[in-house]
C-alpha cells in the first residue's frame, strides 16, 4: 500500500533479468501460502547460476528465520561471504 503498487504487479520472475550481475538467494519456506516455493522456483530459472534457493521445512511467508533457526543463518551467511 505505502508504494501504491497492487500485488497483481509484483512479478519477481519479470524483472529478475535486469539485475543480471548480481547474485540473489531466494529464501521461502515450504509451507508459504503467499509466496510458494513454486514461485521462487520460477524466479530462480530465471536467474539462472548466479541464484540459490534454499526452501525452509515448515515454514510459511513471516517465519523463515524463525523456523529455519541455524541451518537459515548459515545458508545467509555462507551466501553474503561467496558473494562479497
Amino acid at each position: 500500500k505505502r508504494l501504491h503498487v497492487r500485488i497483481d504487479q509484483v512479478q519477481p520472475v519479470q524483472v529478475i533479468g535486469a539485475f543480471e550481475s548480481v547474485p540473489v538467494l531466494l529464501v521461502t519456506g515450504d509451507q508459504d501460502r503467499l509466496a510458494p516455493p513454486e514461485d521462487a522456483l520460477r524466479v530462480k530459472r530465471s536467474a539462472g547460476e548466479r541464484a540459490k534457493l534454499v526452501v525452509v521445512p515448515g515454514a510459511g511467508h513471516n517465519d523463515v528465520c524463525e523456523v529455519g533457526g541455524e541451518k537459515y543463518q548459515q545458508e545467509v551467511v555462507e551466501f553474503l561471504r561467496k558473494a562479497s
